[in-house]
């Protein structure tokens, strides 16, 4: 079964050390390369705001019915259109990633997850930072904050000759970047 047009959802989870980095790309475009740092075992990448134009991913989720069985739900053409990291004092690093999808199919079979050894970035690893970019000073006291980036997309139809379903967005507005003020 196919339902066109989808228009998409929200995906919240935590922050961790590995895996991140395809949702990030997602959300800010270009390409990153991950560079070693030194003879560690870390890894940095640097995410440059660029379009995102060709970048988008195919998700699944088992949702239960009322009978207890798992329906596999696969969203197909999926772009990330904004995320919201957010963190407090005593908590972990989230984000709530907004998510646009082409079409959904139930017809797939479910995929078996598998789950690599992370660690969740927590609020004793932040550090809160103002300021002109190159100039920016640490700010103390911090208890909580929120970062949301929002990359505003033209919805790509659906239009006629397209089965119904929509084509990918394509920027159409100014990048925002917003905060909660810090507390």
């Amino acid at each position: 079964m196919s339902r066109p047009g989808v228009r998409g959802g929200n995906l919240s989870m935590g922050v961790y050390s590995k895996g991140m980095g395809l949702l990030l790309g997602g959300l800010m475009g270009g390409t990153v390369s991950p560079v070693q740092q030194g003879a560690t075992a870390a890894y940095l990448q640097t995410h440059p705001l660029a379009d995102p134009a060709g970048k988008s991913y195919t998700m699944q989720a088992g949702v239960p019915d009322l009978g207890g069985t798992v329906r596999p739900y696969t969203y197909l053409g999926c772009q990330i259109t904004a995320a919201e990291f957010s963190c407090e004092v005593n908590g972990g690093l989230t984000v709530s990633i907004e998510v646009d999808a082409r079409d959904v199919s139930e017809a797939q079979t479910l995929a078996a997850p598998s789950y690599p050894v992370v660690n969740e970035f927590h609020f004793a690893q932040a550090a809160l930072k103002l300021g002109t970019y190159g100039a920016e000073a640490l700010v103390d006291g911090i208890r909580s904050m929120s970062l949301r980036i929002e990359r505003p997309k033209h919805d790509g139809g659906p239009y006629m000759g397209s089965a119904g379903l929509r084509s990918q967005g394509v920027l159409n507005a100014w990048s925002a970047v917003s905060g909660t003020n810090p507390t």
